[in-house]
């Protein structure tokens, strides 16, 4: 009598490459199968933390204390460096740290609140891809296809929208891609079709993905180097709790009333949230009564002169960072 192959459940797959060892997804499926998914994520959350911690740290560290030179000394050539574009410098004697920048600066604030309700429906949505589609009826199978079409496209939206928005600027496509987010959530919630499957990648991974891109060019933007490091390093930590977070909150849910659909929704309603928010950021871009420099300097800013101030001021702007980089000479 031929005994039955049992079909593989969830804590039975296996890595089927024989080329690869893949440590890290046997390593998953032991934790998932010993100790619960739950207690996986836990372990996958805080090895992140771990990992990303000391590179925030590194980060944020300024150009001197690496054994750099600062862009405004003079190079080996003998020549004092070349600035691509006019811009307002900030007094280098003033160090500020990172909880003094958050609480200083009203655009850092909405700008990590956004960056958070964008990163929770986002990772919730990865994370419970597949059990919420088997859920609504579809196979396994067709949620490891719809995995892979969302990191193609995601991958391919990153540069794409990366590129576009340094000719057109960040607002817009902020803006935009939240809006998608959105609908994305809303679709994939009660998803029943292939055609809303389909909308949902459309969604989901060749526009949502690139938030986090848009936010960082957006802080590139606006930030001087002097503290642009100990800004990157507020962003990578709102992005790894909101990460943890986010999946968590829903899956407690889940075990409640049965289903992903009420957390998914409540999330698409954080990235209308984060719509709210990303105008006010940009608002704080550019004060409209500011008195430059002062009022420029103490606000932290590195101004290009042709983005975030109005046109009436540009003169103005550019004859400052030209007299200031000539004093510095």
């Amino acid at each position: 009598m031929v005994q039955e192959e049992a079909r593989p459940g969830h804590r039975d797959v296996q890595c089927q490459r024989r080329d690869r060892p893949c440590f890290i997804v046997r390593g998953v499926v032991w934790l998932e199968g010993a100790y619960g998914w739950r207690t996986t994520a836990l372990v996958i959350a805080v090895g992140a933390v771990v990992v990303t911690w000391p590179l925030a740290r590194f980060i944020k560290r300024s150009p001197s204390e690496l054994g750099l030179k600062p862009e405004d000394e003079e190079t080996a050539g003998g020549g004092s460096a070349e600035r691509l574009s006019p811009r307002l410098l900030e007094e280098r004697s003033h160090r500020l740290s990172a909880g003094e920048l958050v609480f200083r600066n009203r655009f850092l604030i909405v700008t990590l609140l956004a960056q958070a309700c964008i990163t929770i429906g986002n990772t919730t949505a990865n994370l419970f891809l597949i059990p919420h589609l088997e859920e609504r009826g579809f196979s396994a199978a067709t949620g490891g296809w719809v995995a892979l079409v969302l990191g193609v496209t995601g991958a391919v939206a990153i540069f794409t929208t990366g590129w576009y928005s340094d000719r057109v600027g960040r607002k817009r496509l902020m803006i935009l891609t939240m809006v998608l987010q959105a609908v994305g959530l809303l679709v994939f919630a009660y998803v029943s079709s292939i055609w809303m499957l389909v909308l949902f990648v459309v969604c989901n991974g060749a526009f949502a993905r690139s938030v986090t891109t848009l936010v960082s060019a957006a802080i590139a933007d606006y930030y001087s180097e002097e503290h642009r490091g100990r800004v990157f390093s507020l962003l990578t930590a709102v992005f790894a709790l909101s990460a943890f977070a986010g999946p968590q909150i829903a899956a407690v849910v889940r075990d409640h009333v049965g289903s992903y659909s009420p957390m998914l929704v409540a999330y698409a309603g954080l990235s209308i949230l984060a719509i709210f928010l990303t105008a006010a950021a940009s608002r704080a871009m550019a004060p409209a009564k500011a008195t430059l420099p002062s009022d420029a300097i103490r606000g932290l800013l590195l101004v290009p002169c042709d983005r975030l101030v109005p046109q009436e001021e540009r003169r103005a702007c550019l004859s400052i960072s030209a007299s200031t980089t000539s004093s510095s000479r």
